[in-house]
């Protein structure tokens, strides 16, 4: 009997159909965050898991899925050392099984989960195994005659957007004709791809997908069927025997739903969307990512890896939790030997701050008894000789070793590198830190801090003072980091004010300069491979870095230091140089903010009236000027009336560090009075450090500027002479000027650390 159903039965069975969508949508999404989805991975190793092996942890850590690696003595071991780990497995639950660095887990657990199962059911399969994709393959006869065709039809649909008639009267003719030639080349193009066979030799991204009984069952009969050990000698034994496939209910991931390489996607646009429950899920523009993308480290888009690892953007909500399974190593002491490390300085060039860099490099916390000093100084560089004498007389005790490679010698940057890698395969330092001579470090822990980062290859966040470079290149290798949105943000250690991105972290980039420490296992297997010269040089290093399975890393968190700037033809600009001619590398032209005259504080209620606040200075300003004051013992109480018995006076011993300080005190002035002339702004500034708590009187001076140099809250009154008082809080950077004929005295109710200039 046939029954009809009249328009308004249809509209009414369509709505409650989109009903049922929504709902089951609904209910899709609270499952995915209540229901235990039971997959988990095993990742199987050598004795030192790579870089890959890592990245491919943190990426599942970061979609939620239970991850384990386990470690072998070589590759026939595998499959033996795999059976006894998933013994102990759910065997109901989904295990993915690799030993391969090449992958990324980009969507969560549901997804993973039900994409395998899905797709090795579809198959009539028990396991579902991963399968490189097809070459293209074309006759140059049809690749040729599909050209044609497609210019001359373009040709037609520009006339077609123009609005004139295509080619006379034939027109429409001959387009359809073009058309059905189109068609015949589609088809001869599909026949053609036929004959496409994938290269299973040369395929490194094995893996095995299914129930954990299912997977145990075929590992048992495959190791006592073929007597061997290894996972790559099996998956290939069953990608190139389909009968075998069939007989042990295996399949190939043709479709690449569950594994896809890295090489055939189309798009670099990917991003984050929001899901039901308001988690962020990785999406590509125009594309649905497969759970487990694999590519070689240069094949792998960088911007996506960043993503899905998590260390910047979205974070873990356990900030503690370990980011590999990987123990820290001991750079904090708590009993253990210290790590040995050579650090190589490189000075290409005359370099401006030269004395500078010397003294910070001396400042590094790090027990110079553990550090090996390699220093290559070029013959454009033969100026600066003499300082680095200096430097030696005083330190070079302090070291375990240093070696001199002087211009005497005359060999150039390139084979400078060569020589530090002979000495290295040498060696047997832990790490290796190379540095070029215009980074000013700001931050004295720096090389402790790289170490905790257990990164194979990795450096600092350097940038220059004004914002203009940074030292994270791209060129030749990829331009992701440059385009992506990762990468401002990165740059200015952007942290949202709701707490929903933080770009704070570690980041993948294709190259670092100026700064960068290996591990020793980097090191010595990279074999560093310096071929050419200039940026070229560092080009193919890198590639060659990617290509040995190391992946280069940066980090922003804390501010390391920064580049001094360099013009677009490699020199330095005029005011650097007349910067350090006027002795002002004690403040390094770098510690102010990015304007000269600095940020405008407002007052808050309560405060003084008639003083200028500015947040003149960096963090680090404060923090190098106390490293100064407390690393010299020639700061000695100065003779200053006014002060309480319970207040420090400090002042600069006399000659270059007396001289920097009246210039930092001049320039200062000049930025927070500028109504003050050349002839008004003379020599007669002078800088001090007050510590403690009680009162200072302000005698003898008339102008006066307060720099905060305190990590808390600086609280102080200033008292006028009519003995009205009045209340400052500073935060550490921030400068307040006032005239002694308003304010005369200081009051510290605690303990407190200034800069005082006066004039």
């Amino acid at each position: 009997m046939l029954k009809c159903y009249c328009l308004e039965d249809i509209v009414r069975l369509r709505g409650l159909f989109v009903v049922f969508v929504v709902l089951f949508s609904l209910c899709f999404a609270s499952a995915e965050k209540d229901f235990d989805w039971k997959i988990r991975v095993l990742i199987v190793t050598r004795a030192t898991p790579r870089d890959g092996h890592l990245r491919f942890f943190r990426s599942l850590r970061a979609a939620e899925i239970p991850v384990e690696i386990v470690q072998t003595s070589d590759e026939n071991s595998e499959i033996s050392k795999v059976l006894e780990t998933i013994q102990n497995y759910n065997q109901d639950e989904v295990l993915i099984l690799t030993n391969s660095d090449q992958y990324l887990a980009t969507q969560e657990a549901p997804a993973a989960a039900w994409t395998v199962v899905g797709e090795a059911a579809r198959q009539e399969a028990a396991v579902l195994m991963p399968f490189p994709a097809l070459p293209r393959v074309r006759s140059y006869e049809v690749h040729g005659q599909l050209e044609r065709v497609q210019k001359e039809l373009e040709h037609y649909r520009e006339f077609g957007r123009s609005g004139v008639k295509p080619h006379g009267p034939h027109g429409l003719e001959d387009a359809r004709k073009l058309l059905k030639e189109l068609q015949h080349l589609r088809v001869r193009e599909e026949q053609d791809q036929r004959q496409a066979k994938a290269d299973t030799q040369s395929f490194e991204a094995f893996a095995f997908a299914g129930l954990t009984n299912s997977v145990q069952n075929l590992l048992e009969r495959l190791e006592t069927g073929y007597h061997q050990g290894s996972l790559g000698t099996m998956w290939r034994v069953l990608a190139e025997s389909p009968g075998l496939r069939k007989r042990l209910q295996v399949a190939l991931d043709y479709r690449y739903l569950a594994f896809r390489g890295a090489n055939t996607l189309q798009t670099g646009d990917f991003g984050f969307r929001e899901r039901l429950d308001g988690e962020p899920i990785l999406h590509a523009k125009d594309l649905t990512l497969p759970p487990f993308l694999y590519g070689s480290p240069l094949a792998l888009p960088a911007s996506l890896a960043n993503m899905v690892t998590r260390e910047v953007t979205f974070k873990f909500l356990c900030e503690d939790c370990p980011d590999d399974p990987l123990p820290r190593p001991q750079v904090l002491g708590e009993g253990e030997e210290l790590p040995s490390v050579k650090v190589a300085v490189f000075v290409a060039d005359r370099m401006p701050f030269f004395r500078l860099f010397l003294r910070r490099l001396s400042r590094l916390r790090y027990p110079k008894d553990k550090i090996t000093l390699f220093m290559y100084i070029s013959e454009a560089a033969s100026q600066h000789v003499e300082e680095f004498e200096d430097f030696l007389d005083e330190y070079e005790m302090q070291y375990q070793d240093v070696g001199v490679a002087y211009p005497e010698i005359g060999i150039d940057y390139t084979k400078a590198h060569r020589l530090l890698w002979q000495e290295v395969m040498k060696s047997k330092e832990d790490y290796l830190f190379m540095l070029d001579a215009n980074v000013q470090l700001t931050y004295p822990d720096v090389l402790q801090d790289l170490m905790r980062k257990r990164r194979s290859v990795v450096g600092p966040l350097l940038t220059h003072a004004d914002g203009t470079g940074h030292n994270l290149m791209t060129e030749y290798i990829n331009h992701e980091f440059s385009e992506g949105f990762l990468a401002g943000n990165f740059v200015a250690r952007h942290r949202d004010v709701n707490g929903t991105t933080d770009f704070v972290g570690m980041l993948q980039v294709a190259r670092i300069k100026s700064a960068l420490l290996f591990t020793r296992d980097a090191f010595m297997h990279i074999k560093g491979s310096f071929t050419s010269s200039g940026d070229d040089m560092w080009n193919r290093f890198f590639i060659h870095v990617f290509e040995q399975g190391y992946i280069p890393y940066t980090c922003n968190q804390e501010n390391y230091g920064h580049l001094t700037k360099e013009e677009e033809d490699g020199k330095f600009t005029p005011d650097i140089w007349n910067l350090e001619r006027n002795q002002e590398d004690f403040i390094a032209y770098f510690t102010f903010l990015q304007t000269p005259e600095g940020q405008e504080v407002s007052l808050g209620e309560g405060e003084c009236e008639g003083v200028v606040r500015r947040w003149l200075f960096r963090d680090l300003f404060a923090r190098d000027l106390m490293a100064r004051v407390e690393g010299d013992r020639r700061w000695e109480d100065a003779v200053r009336e006014g002060a309480s018995d319970s207040v420090e006076v400090l002042a600069p011993p006399d000659g270059l560090e007396r001289t920097a300080g009246q210039t930092l005190a001049k320039l200062v002035f000049k930025s927070m009075m500028p109504q003050l002339n050349n002839t008004q702004v003379s020599s007669e500034e002078e800088l001090h450090v007050l510590k403690g708590s009680g009162s200072f009187s302000l005698d003898g001076a008339s102008f006066m500027v307060l720099i905060a140099l305190g990590d808390e809250v600086t609280e102080l009154e200033i008292q006028s002479t009519s003995e009205q008082k009045c209340h400052l809080a500073l935060q550490k950077g921030e400068a307040a000027s006032f005239r002694s004929a308003d304010y005369s005295k200081l009051t510290f109710p605690q303990s407190v650390t200034l800069a005082l200039m006066t004039r």
